[in-house]
């Protein structure tokens, strides 16, 4: 009886949360990338749902963009997110924290059209990348 509870307890402290798991992102393609401080714009191509070959510019013109912003507040970095694509925006993200060398992964959001996405660290991030960028149909609340 008492087996199956203690099993079941290890497996959980065992099993560490899906979020903040060292991750290598320079094989990475496709990826976007934003160091504390700065304010970044992309463009990209879209291939169906999939945005890819990112490209940095230095104003909104008439192609849809993401905008990223990473800033520190008390303490704790805040990523900031807009895009302009008509649709749902959703990555894979990961952030490498002040005095680590490596980053680690994090649990992202959807980010909705024209509307500034803030995502809150403990802890000050210096660089936060994003992957994986794909546009779905998830509706605003």
């Amino acid at each position: 009886m008492f087996i199956i509870p203690l099993v079941l307890a290890a497996v959980a402290i065992a099993a560490p949360p899906p979020e903040y798991q060292p991750i290598d992102v320079r094989p990475l393609h496709q990826k976007i990338s934003v160091r504390k401080g700065q304010t970044v714009l992309f463009t990209f191509d879209q291939r169906g749902d999939r945005l890819v070959n990112p490209r940095s510019v230095r104003a909104i013109d008439n192609q849809p963009t993401i905008r990223l912003e990473l800033i520190e507040d008390r303490g704790n970095g805040i990523l900031l997110i807009t895009s302009s694509f008509p649709r749902t925006l959703q990555y894979r993200g990961a952030a490498r924290f002040k005095g680590r060398s490596t980053f680690v992964t994090t649990y992202s959001y959807p980010v909705y059209s024209n509307v500034v996405d803030s995502e809150g660290f403990h802890g000050i991030i210096d660089e936060f990348v994003l992957w994986d960028i794909r546009l779905t149909n998830i509706p605003k609340p």
